[in-house]
């Protein structure tokens, strides 16, 4: 959360800008990414690439995004520089 919380800078800490990117709705039992995604087919990342992907109807599994039934549960997703990802989530 305060890795990308910072309200001064959207950069991240090596220099780069973030990327914020819209992947739209979770849907079905478990598709958040790629082509059962309802607003965007894209891909999981696997290494850092400084985007800050955002999601709706979502919730986290641990690092994971998971399809939620409530429409105000939303998720930030990144992914650090050890391949790992970030997941946020609230309402």
């Amino acid at each position: 959360k305060n890795y990308i919380a910072n309200k001064n800078s959207f950069t991240d800490p090596d220099g780069t800008k973030y990327i914020p990117t819209l992947v739209g709705k979770c849907t079905g039992s478990n598709e958040c990414w790629g082509k059962g995604n309802n607003e965007k087919n894209i891909k999981e990342p696997t290494s850092l690439d400084h985007k800050i992907y955002l999601f709706y109807n979502a919730s986290c599994s641990g690092d994971e995004v998971i399809p939620d039934d409530n429409s105000k549960h939303y998720v930030v997703y990144y992914v650090l520089q050890q391949g790992n990802g970030l997941c946020y989530g609230g309402e």
